[in-house]
């Protein structure tokens, strides 16, 4: 596995640590990251990090929120990739019943900062829960203003993979070619309810897609930079790139309502 790059801390809070059984995850308030998930000791995700990739310094891994688009924009250098959720502090609304809790509850409004970049009143909650042999991811998108309001979110999650075995994977994603992949490619794939994965000497893991990740316009993009192939990333985006700017393409929130996206991702570990 690549080797992390020590960063100093700045002051950063710690980790909400959730546990169900064998199953345990982290899950950061700055960005609203899943920093890691795994069973029985064993990374199911590549766990977050700054890494050197192409002699670059990255952030890599976990699982990334990309609000309120997925993507870069064409022709607007300046507008972060993948939105600006990721790089915000979110709060933490749950109500802890015990010392070890099986989810959790984020939230982040739209302020003084974000309105500058994206001029709508926004309510986003994050419900992050753990089951017996896996979790679940809803993202709540609530628009609180009197306009409606363009967003075109997604997920990327980083799946851990043992070195070199990215040919290995067994899956059922239409029109993956693995054998013919080229490192930094973004392939664009038809979105699928449920996406199976068999990764070898880990498991096999089961996505399942709901809410607005499978209407039309949706997709599923899979990626990696990593040059050792570390990780992988299944992407579900609810448009395709460059669609948050497309009035044909982009999802809006009437004035007082909401949209919801679900991941539920389900693993069977592999003993080795």
């Amino acid at each position: 596995m690549m080797e992390r790059i020590n960063q100093n801390e700045k002051e950063a809070k710690p980790d909400i640590k959730l546990r169900y059984g064998s199953m345990e995850s982290s899950v950061s308030l700055d960005g609203a990251y899943v920093t890691r998930l795994s069973f029985d000791g064993k990374d199911i995700l590549f766990p977050d990090g700054y890494y050197s990739i192409n002699d670059k310094e990255k952030r890599r891994g976990g699982i990334p929120i990309l609000f309120p688009y997925a993507g870069p924009l064409e022709n607007h250098p300046d507008w972060p990739q993948h939105g600006f959720a990721r790089d915000m502090e979110w709060k933490d609304k749950t109500i802890y019943e015990d010392l070890e809790p099986q989810g959790v509850l984020l939230e982040l409004k739209s302020n003084e900062k974000t309105q500058k970049l994206f001029p709508y009143q926004f309510r986003n909650e994050l419900e992050i829960v753990l089951g017996e042999n896996g979790f679940s991811y809803v993202l709540t998108v609530f628009n609180e203003g009197s306009k409606d309001m363009p967003i075109a979110p997604g997920i990327h999650p980083y799946f851990c993979l043992p070195t070199g075995k990215l040919n290995d994977i067994e899956n059922n994603i239409k029109g993956l070619d693995l054998e013919n992949y080229r490192l930094t490619e973004t392939l664009v794939l038809s979105m699928q309810k449920e996406v199976e994965i068999k990764i070898p000497k880990i498991g096999e893991i089961k996505v399942i897609l709901g809410g607005d990740f499978l209407r039309d316009r949706a997709q599923l993009w899979f990626w990696t930079d990593s040059p050792k192939y570390d990780y992988f990333c299944v992407e579900p985006c609810s448009t395709p790139v460059g669609g948050f700017l497309k009035e044909n393409e982009r999802i809006l929130v009437p004035s007082g309502k909401s949209k919801k996206f679900t991941v539920n991702l389900n693993f069977t570990p592999t003993f080795e």
